[in-house]
C-alpha cells in the first residue's frame, strides 16, 4: 500500500510541475512580476579581474606626476575590473607596491621592469591582463577595456607601440620588433606564465640599457612573439614623436600640447597618450578629453533626439515604449507616470543583468525583442535584440536631456551652392571621338546644373578651333552655348599647362573651377559634391580606372573590371584664389605629363588645405596611350609607359590567364 501512495504522489507531482512549468513560460508577465516583488539581483562578482595596471614610478615623481595621475585619468577606473599600483616605494595616500630588492632610483629601470614581469606571473591567476605604463602618460580606460574585451587572454598577446630600434647598437634582428615602453606594454596572462621560466636567462644576457628593448629581445628569443607591427598601435599607443630627433636623442616630446598635438581621430581612440611629464600638461590633456567626450555625447544626443521625436508620433508606438518603461523601472510607482514623465534618473543599474537572467529562466520570452518589437520602425533598426542596454540608454538619455540639448535644424545645403557657378576645364588635342562622347554628357548635366560653365583649351590652328565649335553647336543649344561654353586656342606645339594656365587665365579670382581630361566621365553627383568645397580647400578625387582586357561597356567598380588610380593627381577642383596661392602648372613642361605632379607638390609645400579621397563619381575608360615623342630626360615616357602597364589587365585575371596556361601545357 505505501508503494502505491509513493507512486500515485510522483504521478501527482509529476503533473502538478509540468502545470506550473506552463503557467511559468506561457502565462507569466515578467515586467509586472518584476514591479510587484521589487527584488533586483545583484549581479555575482567575478573572483578574478579583469586588468592589473602598473605605473612605473618613484615617491619623488608621485607628488607630482602621481598626483595628477591620482587627479584626473585614475577616476574613471573601474575598480570592479581592474587595480592600479604605483610600482614604488611607499608613500601616503597613493595605491604602492615596493618589489623587493629594486631601487627605484635605479636607471633605466631593467631590474625593476623584470622583477615585474616575475611579480605578474605570481598574480597571473586572479588577472587575464596586465598593462605596464610609466607615469608620465594619460590613459583612457575605457578604451583600454574596450580593446582587452575584443581579445582571447589565453593566447600569447604582446602588444604596445612598435619599436625597431634607433641605430645598429640596439642589436636587434632584422624582422624583430619590441613594444616601445613609455606609451605601455600590454600583455596577457598566458605571455606572462610562458615568459616566467626564461626570466632569469634574459637579465644574464642583456645587451642594452633599453628595458623595454630587452624585454622585447627576451619576449622573441624565447616564445617566437614580436610585438603587434599592425598600423592601429602607433594610433592607439599614441607617441608624441619629435621630427627633428637626431640618433641617440629622445625620440618624443617631453610634454603633449593639449591643443597642437592632439588630433580629434587621436582623441577618440588612443589608450595612451605619451609624454606628460608637468602636472600642468596632464590637467589640459584631460580637459581636452572631456570636452571632446562632450561634444560627441551632444552629437549622439541630438541625433537620438530627432530619432526619438519622430518616431513617438506614432500612437501606437508611444503607448507601446512608455508600457515597457513603467513595467522595468520598478523602483517606482505607475502613478508617477502620468503625462509619460521619467521621474529623475535613479533607475536601476543592474536591471540589465536581471533581464538576462530572467531570459534564460523563461525560454521562448525574449524582453529585448519585445522592446525591438515597439521600437521596430524608421529609425529605430539601429536597437536590435542582444543589445537591450544600448537601446534603453538610448531612450533614457533622448528623453532626460532633450529640453537642454540645442539642435540644428537641416537644410538643403544643394539649393544655395547651386547658385554658385562652375566651370569645368578640359584641355584638347586631337581626341575628337572623346570629345564628342564629353559634350554629350556635358548636355545631359547642364539640363540639372544651369551654373555648370565649361571652358576647352585646345592646342590646334584655326579649322581645329571650327571643328570643335561644330560639335559643341551640333550638342549645346545656341544659348547655352553663347553663356556657358568658351573655346581658348592654345599655341602649338601642345603644351597642357600651358592650356590650362590659359583657360584659368579667363576666371575670376572667386570662380570654381574642375580641371579634368576629355576621357574621363564624371557623375551629376559627383558635380553635386564639388559645389561643396570650401573656399581654401582643394579637392584631388582619386579615380576607378578601367582596364584594357575586361569588358569596356561596363562601368562597373570592380577589382576585375579596374584599378584605383591612387597615384594620379591630374583632376583637380578648386577656386582660383585657391590656385593663385601655388606656383600654378609649371609652364617648363612641355608636352603631357608631370604638370599635375608638380602642381600637387607645390600645394603640400605651400600648406595648402587639400582632400584625397576615392570617389566613385569620377571614371576613366580605358583608351590606347601613345607615348612616342614625351621627353624622356622628363620622366614623361617611363610615366607613360608604365600607366599602359598598369592598365592591361587586373592580377586575378592575369593569375587565371597564367593557371589556364600551365594547366594546358600539363595535360599536353
Amino acid at each position: 500500500m505505501e508503494i502505491i501512495y509513493f507512486l500515485f504522489s510522483i504521478i501527482i507531482g509529476y503533473y502538478l510541475g509540468c502545470g506550473i512549468q506552463d503557467v511559468r513560460i506561457e502565462k507569466c508577465d515578467v515586467f509586472q512580476s518584476l514591479q510587484e516583488t521589487r527584488i533586483v539581483q545583484e549581479p555575482k562578482k567575478e573572483s578574478k579581474k579583469k586588468i592589473f595596471i602598473a605605473i612605473h614610478s618613484t615617491p619623488k615623481y608621485l607628488e607630482t606626476r602621481g598626483d595628477a595621475i591620482r587627479s584626473t585619468w585614475l577616476n574613471e577606473v573601474d575598480h570592479n575590473i581592474a587595480t592600479v599600483k604605483f610600482i614604488s616605494g611607499p608613500v601616503a595616500g597613493f595605491p604602492t607596491l615596493t618589489l623587493p630588492g629594486v631601487n627605484d632610483y635605479d636607471y633605466p629601470p631593467q631590474k625593476k621592469t623584470f622583477k615585474l614581469l616575475a611579480y605578474f606571473y605570481s598574480i597571473a591567476h586572479e588577472y587575464d591582463w596586465f598593462y605596464r605604463v610609466d607615469d608620465d602618460i594619460t590613459l583612457q580606460f575605457d578604451n583600454l577595456i574596450q580593446l582587452v574585451s575584443k581579445l582571447n587572454a589565453n593566447n600569447e598577446h604582446y602588444i604596445g607601440g612598435t619599436g625597431f630600434g634607433r641605430n645598429a647598437e640596439d642589436f636587434i634582428p632584422s624582422g624583430n620588433a619590441f613594444c616601445m615602453g613609455g606609451s605601455g606594454v600590454l600583455v596577457s596572462h598566458a605571455l606572462v606564465r610562458k615568459i616566467r621560466p626564461h626570466l632569469s636567462t634574459c637579465v644574464k644576457n642583456l645587451m642594452t640599457e633599453h628595458e623595454d628593448v630587452e624585454v622585447g629581445r627576451c619576449i622573441w628569443t624565447h616564445l617566437n612573439k614580436n610585438c603587434t607591427t599592425s598600423y592601429e598601435t602607433g594610433q592607439i599607443f599614441f607617441q608624441n614623436w619629435r621630427r627633428d630627433a637626431l640618433p641617440g636623442e629622445v625620440g618624443y616630446k617631453n610634454n603633449i600640447d593639449a591643443e597642437k598635438d592632439l588630433k580629434i581621430k587621436t582623441l577618440d581612440n588612443a589608450i595612451s597618450l605619451h609624454a606628460i611629464k608637468q602636472p600642468e600638461s596632464q590637467k589640459a590633456v584631460r580637459i581636452r578629453i572631456l570636452k571632446r567626450r562632450m561634444q560627441k555625447l551632444i552629437s549622439e544626443t541630438g541625433v537620438m533626439r530627432s530619432i526619438v521625436s519622430k518616431n513617438l508620433k506614432n500612437r501606437r508606438l508611444n503607448e507601446c515604449l512608455w508600457d515597457e518603461i513603467r513595467n522595468v523601472n520598478n523602483e517606482h510607482t505607475p502613478a508617477l507616470y502620468q503625462n509619460n514623465v521619467i521621474p529623475g534618473m535613479k533607475l536601476h543599474r543592474p536591471w540589465p543583468e536581471t533581464l538576462r537572467k530572467t531570459d534564460s529562466f523563461v525560454p521562448g520570452t525574449s524582453l529585448h525583442s519585445s522592446l525591438y518589437r515597439c521600437l521596430n520602425t524608421d529609425g529605430f533598426s539601429i536597437i536590435r535584440p542582444g543589445m537591450d542596454n544600448f537601446g534603453w540608454k538610448l531612450i533614457l538619455i533622448a528623453a532626460r536631456f532633450s529640453e537642454e540639448i540645442v539642435v540644428k535644424e537641416s537644410t538643403n545645403l544643394l539649393v544655395d551652392t547651386q547658385q554658385r557657378p562652375l566651370t569645368l576645364i578640359v584641355p584638347l588635342y586631337k581626341r575628337e571621338d572623346a570629345f564628342m562622347r564629353f559634350i554629350k554628357l556635358y548636355s545631359r548635366l547642364l539640363k540639372t546644373h544651369q551654373n555648370l560653365n565649361f571652358i576647352v583649351a585646345i592646342a590646334g590652328d584655326d579649322i581645329d578651333r571650327q571643328n570643335i565649335v561644330e560639335i559643341i553647336e551640333d550638342k549645346i543649344p545656341q544659348t547655352l552655348f553663347n553663356t556657358n561654353v568658351r573655346v581658348k586656342t592654345c599655341k602649338l606645339p601642345f603644351d597642357k599647362a600651358h592650356c590650362l594656365q590659359d583657360a584659368i587665365d579667363l576666371l575670376k579670382e572667386e570662380d570654381l573651377f574642375f580641371v579634368y581630361d576629355v576621357d574621363i566621365i564624371v557623375t551629376e553627383q559627383f558635380i553635386q559634391r564639388i559645389y561643396f568645397l570650401g573656399h581654401d580647400n582643394v579637392y584631388f578625387p582619386t579615380l576607378f580606372s578601367q582596364y584594357e582586357l575586361t569588358d569596356h561597356n561596363s562601368q562597373n567598380i570592380s577589382e576585375v573590371n579596374g584599378f584605383w588610380r591612387s597615384h594620379g593627381v591630374g583632376p583637380v577642383a578648386m577656386t582660383k584664389q585657391t590656385y593663385l596661392k601655388s606656383s600654378g602648372y609649371n609652364q617648363n613642361i612641355h608636352g603631357w605629363g608631370n604638370e599635375d605632379t608638380e602642381l600637387y607638390d607645390d600645394f603640400i609645400k605651400n600648406g595648402i588645405q587639400f582632400v584625397r579621397s576615392h570617389d566613385e563619381g569620377i571614371f576613366h575608360p580605358w583608351h590606347s596611350k601613345n607615348c612616342s615623342g614625351l621627353q624622356s630626360e622628363t620622366g614623361q615616357y617611363a610615366a607613360c609607359v608604365k600607366i599602359n602597364k598598369e592598365h592591361t589587365m587586373s592580377q586575378t585575371r592575369l593569375a587565371t590567364k597564367v593557371l589556364d596556361i600551365f594547366t594546358f601545357n600539363k595535360i599536353k
